[in-house]
């Protein structure tokens, strides 16, 4: 693939992220977990645990990659639930489609979208942009973004998030973070910003996951700190903005409710 420059500038990091994920489309899952110790699998069960979601909910997954937040809402949201994972990235929403197909029966795709397995909601993915979504206001009982955040503009995605959910709806958005103990930082910015991008491009053989994962931590940087994001949360409306800081700091779980 051509070589892309990276930009932290927002409406730039999206396309960076468009053109980056087909070439690591088919590893993201293993790479995410092994290179996190899968810390982010409990990071995303956190996360659906904020978002209080009862049996028929409807719920949002933006920037959904693999499906792997998707999986979750399914589960709490029930049979009677549904949910919706969007993506710009049409490799890794096929991704998602296969790996839901491959857990669920036959005879299990209908109008609602893709029922993973009995008892949980149907998952539909879509490529849309989650900073213009074509869905009404208040349509959804919770919206999602995971380890995403980056990718965005934050105001705008957060407005769009508030627009989309219903009256007491939840917003949730999962992210890294850094250690609050200098020692832990240190050991920290080490393996996130030399031993992480080396490691994942010997096992998944290709610079374009070098490039990726040393953009990650990078983009830490460029991020807002979490206070100003609860700031942020409630300059778009919400109400209850809070942080919950998970394994050390290094993750974050960041919610709303929609007045």
């Amino acid at each position: 693939m051509n070589r892309i420059s990276v930009s932290y500038a927002p409406g730039k990091r999206s396309a960076y992220a468009e053109a980056m994920f087909p070439a690591i489309a088919p590893t993201y899952d293993f790479l995410t977990r092994w290179l996190t110790f899968t810390w982010a699998d409990g990071w995303r069960r956190a996360a659906v645990h904020e978002a209080r979601l009862r049996t028929g909910a409807q719920a949002l997954d933006l920037a959904t990659g693999t499906g792997e937040m998707a999986l979750l809402l399914s589960l709490a949201a029930g049979p009677l639930g549904r949910v919706v994972g969007v993506d710009v990235s049409e490799a890794m929403l096929a991704e998602a489609r296969e790996k839901i197909r491959g857990r669920s029966a036959p005879d299990s795709t209908g109008t609602r979208g893709i029922s993973p397995a009995p008892g949980m909601a149907p998952i539909e993915f879509t490529r849309l942009d989650g900073e213009s979504l074509p869905f009404e206001d208040g349509t959804f009982d919770a919206a999602t973004l995971s380890l995403a955040l980056r990718y965005f503009d934050v105001p705008t995605v957060l407005a769009e998030m508030r627009r989309v959910l219903k009256p007491g709806g939840r917003a949730v958005i999962v992210e890294f973070g850094e250690p609050e103990s200098t020692v832990m930082r240190a050991g920290y910015h080490a393996y996130a910003h030399w031993m992480m991008p080396a490691l994942g491009a010997a096992i998944s053989r290709r610079r374009d996951v070098w490039r990726l994962l040393r953009f990650l931590p990078n983009s830490i940087h460029h991020h807002h700190t979490p206070e100003e994001l609860v700031a942020l949360f409630r300059q778009a409306g919400f109400e209850e903005a809070a942080c919950r800081r998970l394994t050390l700091g290094i993750g974050l779980v960041f919610s709303g409710t929609a007045p």
